[in-house]
This record gives structure tokens, C-alpha cells and sequence, in this order.
């Protein structure tokens, strides 16, 4: 066995967790709907992070914070499937993007990002406080 075995693992698609983004999505019981999220792999947001960034001729750096995190949220959201043209016709919208800002409101956009956040195992300001406190 490796030294390294411990490191060795490819299992991000496996790190799958459920979120209750808003309390407005009940199933038959009367139950929240959980969105289901995934992990973004480093070398894909370092990637989406190249793209969205542009150095102008003066050598000043634009970042194109709304794609950003669009993206990000596109690929972490496994459920509800962002891209279902059902769920896009409802709403009257093309494109994930779209879909979410029609289908939340603004806090339950923040309880997602936040979602999306732990996923990736970044830690909001508010956590740092605490641990700090701690």
C-alpha cells in the first residue's frame, strides 16, 4: 500500500449534498425539497475563473463577477436540473441563470450561495467570526 493511499481519491461526484433553499418547495407531505449540490473541482473553477477575466490593452484587469458565479452555481446544482427545458418554459426563461433568478427570491438566492459555499468548503465571514470567537 501507498503512503500516499489516503490522498488518492477521485471521489468529489460522490461528496453530494442535500440543501433546503427555500421552505416554498414542498413534496406531497408537505416536506421541503432539498437542492441537491456537488463540489467544483479546482482545475474547473481556475478555468472558469481564466475566462472571466479580461486584461484591457492598459493592462487593467476586468472580472466578470456575475458570469462567475453563475457558472459556479450552474455546476454545483445537480438538483433541480437547472437545464430542464420543462422547468425553463415554466418559468419562461432559456438559460439556468435565468431559471434561478425567476424561481428564487433573493434570500433564498443567499441560502444557495451560502450552500454552494459549504460545499466547496469555503467559509462564509460570519463562520470565520465565530471560530474567532471560539
Amino acid at each position: 500500500m501507498s503512503k500516499f493511499s489516503a490522498f488518492m481519491k477521485r471521489d468529489l461526484e460522490n461528496l453530494e449534498k442535500e440543501y433546503v433553499v427555500s421552505d416554498r418547495f414542498v413534496d406531497e407531505n408537505g416536506e421541503p425539497i432539498k437542492f441537491k449540490l456537488k463540489p467544483m473541482p479546482t482545475a474547473l473553477e481556475k478555468l472558469l475563473s481564466k475566462e472571466c477575466r479580461k486584461i484591457n490593452p492598459d493592462g487593467s484587469v476586468e472580472f466578470d463577477t456575475e458570469k462567475y458565479e453563475s457558472e459556479i452555481t450552474e455546476t454545483c446544482v445537480v438538483y433541480p436540473d437547472l437545464r430542464d427545458v420543462e422547468l425553463q418554459d415554466f418559468y419562461g426563461v432559456q438559460s439556468a441563470s435565468d431559471l434561478l433568478n425567476e424561481m428564487l427570491n433573493i434570500g433564498e438566492n443567499r441560502k444557495l450561495q451560502e450552500a454552494i459555499q459549504d460545499i466547496n468548503g469555503i467559509k462564509s465571514f460570519g463562520d470565520k467570526v465565530k471560530e474567532a470567537k471560539n
